[in-house]
C-alpha cells in the first residue's frame, strides 16, 4: 500500500506541488484510465451493483477487465453512427454499470451527455437538442422508472438523433408497454454490445487533452440548460488528484448513493476510485433516493466493508438519526459532504455521535467536480470547504456591478470567490452564457461568495445572487439558516429574501421538523430572536413545511421557496386591495421570478400596486 497523501495545511498543498509536478496528475485521457486499471487489476471488482437495500437479490459484480471490455464494446458500437469526435452520446439512465460504460465509452469516441433522469420529458428533449444528441442510451419500460415513456413522447422531437439503445434490468419485470419512439430505430443496449470486438478500439483517434470529453447539464430546472463543457484533461486531472489526495487505492470501496448523471458520482465515486483500483458499490438503480437505502447504510458499510461514502447534508441529516447500534463500520475511512453548505452544528453532532470524520468540500460542475476540501487527516474546520487542491488557484475578490475585478479581499474579507487551473472548464456550450463567467487569466467567477481566514481555509458565505438585501443591506441567507438548524427539532432550514413594497427584500425562512417533532409558531421566534444576532436577519415569516424541495441531487431547491413566497406575500397584498386575483410565480431564466395575475379586477390599482415590488409581472384578464 502506498504511504498515505496527508495536506492538512497550506504548506503542506504547496510542498506536494513542488515535489508532484501538475502534469504527472494530466496525463493521457479517461479511456487510458480505464485502460491502465484493467492491466493492473484485471480481476478485482471494479463496480458492484446492489439491486435492493435489504440484498434479496443477486449483487452484480463487474472486473476491471470486464469494465474495460464494456467501455471497448461501446466505443466501438457509438463510432458506427457518430458524425466525428466531438459528436454527442446522451445517457438518461440510473446507476447500473452500464451507465459507465455508456460515458466513458463515448468519451473514448466522442462525448458523453449524461442527463438528469428525473427532469420532465420536455427538458430532457431540450437538452439533447442543445447537445445536437446523435445516439441515445436509456432505460427500457420499467415499473420503478418512467424513463422510458417518458423518451418516447419527445424522441421524435430531437432532429439530430439517429439511434436509441435501450437497457433492460435484469431481474425487473418491466410494466406492459406499447410505446415505441415515433420513427427512431432503438435496440437492446447489451446485446449491441455483444456484437462488438472487446479486445480494442477498432477505430483510430488520437485524443488531445483540450478535446471536449463531456457536456454536463448544470442550473435549475426550468429555462434553456447550460451545458457545461468538459475536456479530457479536466476530467483525468480530477480523478487522479482526487484519488491522491483521498488516499484511494485498490482496498478503497465506495458506496454510491448520488446519481450518475451529477459530476460528484460520475468522479469523486466513479473515475477516482477507478483510477485506484478501488471498488464502487451503487446502492440500487436509485441511489440514496431507493427504498430503505438511508436506514439500512450502517448494515451497507459493513457489508461491503465500505471505507467512503460520498453524500449531502441533508443524507447526514437524515442517516444522524438511524442508530449505529452492535454494526461494525470499522472499515470506514471518512465521509465527504458537498454540493449544498453543511451547518457546523450537524457536522459536530455527526462527528460526535458516530466517530467518523465527516469532511467538508466544495465543487461545482464548472470545476469538473471538486475544487477545495478538509483534509481527512488533518485540522477540520466546521464550516469551512477546506483547502484548495493541489495546482487549482482559489481566492476571494472584489467586483464592481458589471462583474469586473477590482483588486483581491484581504484576509477575512468577504468577496466573490474566483477559481482557475486544470479542473476549471472552459465555458458553455452557448457563447452567450459565458458572459461575465471568466475574469482576465481564466478566472472563473463562481458565483458563490467566500471569506478565507490566515491559514487558507476558505468559508463560504451565500451565493452572489442569494444575498437577501434588505433595503441595501446584504443579509447572508447562511446566518439564518445555522442558527435555525441549531434546534433540536429542526431538520433543514432555507432561508430566502421574500418581496417587500419598501425594503425590496424582507429575510424569510421554511423549515422541515424532524419525525415526530412539533414547534409552535412563538418557539420558533423565540429561538430565531436567540440565536440570530444579526438584527435585520431575523426573519420575518417562518412557515414549516412537509417536505423541503430537493433537486435530485440532494441540494434545497431555492426558487421554489421564492414563488412560494412571492405568490403568499402578493396574494396577501391584493386581499389588502380588495382584488380577485389568481397568482402564479414562475422561473424564467431572465428575470428569476415572474408572476401572472389572472384576474378580473381593474388592472390599474393591481398595476400600482405591482410596480411597488421589484418583481416581473403580467396582467391577465380571467
Amino acid at each position: 500500500m502506498k504511504n498515505r497523501t496527508n495536506l492538512s495545511s497550506m504548506a503542506d498543498v504547496e510542498a506536494f506541488e513542488q515535489r508532484r509536478p501538475l502534469q504527472e496528475f494530466c496525463r493521457g485521457n479517461t479511456y487510458d484510465i480505464i485502460l491502465n486499471s484493467a492491466k493492473r487489476y484485471s480481476n478485482r471488482a471494479a463496480i458492484k451493483l446492489l439491486s435492493s437495500s435489504s440484498g434479496e437479490r443477486e449483487i452484480c459484480l463487474v472486473t476491471y477487465q470486464e469494465l474495460l471490455e464494456k467501455v471497448t464494446q461501446s466505443a466501438n458500437l457509438f463510432h458506427a453512427s457518430l458524425d466525428g469526435k466531438e459528436s454527442v452520446v446522451s445517457c438518461v439512465l440510473p446507476s447500473l454499470p452500464q451507465t459507465h460504460y455508456a460515458i466513458w465509452g463515448a468519451e473514448a469516441c466522442g462525448v458523453a451527455g449524461p442527463i438528469n433522469q428525473y427532469l420532465s420529458a420536455e427538458a430532457i428533449r431540450d437538452i439533447m437538442i442543445a447537445s445536437a444528441t446523435e445516439v441515445l442510451v436509456t432505460l427500457g419500460p420499467s415499473g420503478d422508472f418512467d424513463i422510458w415513456e417518458k423518451i418516447c413522447s419527445v424522441a421524435d422531437q430531437v432532429p439530430t438523433l439517429k439511434v436509441i439503445y435501450q437497457v433492460n434490468l435484469v431481474g425487473v419485470d418491466p410494466e406492459p408497454s406499447l410505446l415505441v419512439p415515433k420513427g427512431i430505430p432503438f435496440h437492446d443496449f447489451d446485446q449491441a454490445l455483444s456484437a462488438q470486438s472487446s479486445a480494442s478500439l477498432n477505430f483510430d483517434r488520437l485524443i488531445n487533452e483540450n478535446d471536449l470529453a463531456a457536456l454536463f447539464h448544470t442550473g435549475g430546472t426550468t429555462g434553456m440548460p447550460k451545458l457545461a463543457q468538459h475536456s479530457h484533461k479536466n476530467q483525468v486531472y480530477m480523478a487522479t488528484i482526487g484519488a491522491e489526495i483521498l488516499n484511494f487505492n485498490q482496498d478503497t470501496v465506495a458506496l454510491v448513493g448520488l446519481p450518475l448523471f451529477h459530476v460528484n458520482a460520475v468522479f469523486l465515486t466513479g473515475l477516482n476510485v477507478f483510477s485506484a483500483g478501488g471498488c464502487a458499490v451503487l446502492l440500487t438503480p436509485h441511489g440514496f433516493r431507493g427504498k430503505g437505502v438511508v436506514p439500512n447504510l450502517w448494515h451497507l458499510i459493513e457489508r461491503f466493508q465500505a471505507t467512503f461514502v460520498s453524500v449531502v447534508p441533508t443524507i447526514i441529516s437524515a442517516l444522524i438519526e438511524v442508530p449505529i447500534g452492535s454494526v461494525n463500520i470499522s472499515s470506514l475511512e471518512f465521509f465527504a459532504c458537498g454540493a449544498a453548505p453543511l451547518a457546523p452544528n450537524l457536522q459536530r453532532r455527526f462527528e460526535e455521535v458516530t466517530g467518523i470524520p465527516l469532511c467538508e468540500g466544495y465543487g461545482l460542475t464548472e470545476g469538473t467536480a471538486v475544487c477545495s476540501a478538509n483534509p481527512v487527516f488533518g485540522n477540520r474546520k466546521a464550516g469551512s470547504i477546506g483547502l484548495r487542491l493541489p495546482h487549482q488557484d482559489l481566492k476571494t475578490v472584489h467586483l464592481n456591478d458589471k462583474r469586473e475585478y477590482l483588486r483581491d479581499c484581504k484576509g477575512g474579507e468577504v468577496g466573490a470567490l474566483i477559481i482557475k487551473g486544470p479542473n476549471v472548464f472552459s465555458g458553455y456550450k452557448e457563447q452567450a452564457k459565458n458572459r461575465s463567467l471568466f475574469l482576465d487569466g481564466g478566472w472563473l467567477v463562481t458565483g458563490d461568495m467566500a471569506r478565507q481566514d490566515e491559514e487558507g481555509y476558505t468559508f463560504i458565505t451565500g451565493r452572489m445572487k442569494d444575498l437577501i438585501i434588505r433595503g441595501g443591506h446584504n443579509i447572508d441567507p447562511q446566518v439564518i439558516e445555522d442558527a435555525m438548524t441549531l434546534h433540536p427539532a429542526v431538520e433543514l432550514a432555507a432561508a430566502i429574501g421574500q418581496p417587500d413594497a419598501y425594503a425590496g427584500e424582507l429575510p424569510c425562512v421554511y423549515l422541515t421538523l424532524k419525525s415526530g417533532n412539533t414547534l409552535s409558531s412563538t418557539e420558533i421566534e423565540q429561538h430565531a430572536r436567540l440565536n440570530i444576532h444579526e438584527r435585520a436577519a431575523i426573519p420575518v415569516h417562518f412557515e414549516v413545511l412537509d417536505q423541503m424541495p430537493i433537486t435530485a441531487v440532494g441540494k434545497i431547491y431555492k426558487p421554489a421557496l421564492r414563488a412560494l413566497s412571492t405568490e403568499r406575500v402578493l396574494h396577501k397584498e391584493m386581499q389588502r386591495l380588495g382584488c380577485e386575483a389568481n397568482i402564479k410565480a414562475v422561473q424564467d431564466e431572465r428575470v428569476g421570478i415572474r408572476v401572472l395575475i389572472s384576474t378580473l379586477s381593474e388592472h390599474e390599482p393591481i398595476q400600482a400596486l405591482m410596480d411597488k415590488f421589484s418583481v416581473s409581472y403580467e396582467l391577465l384578464t380571467l
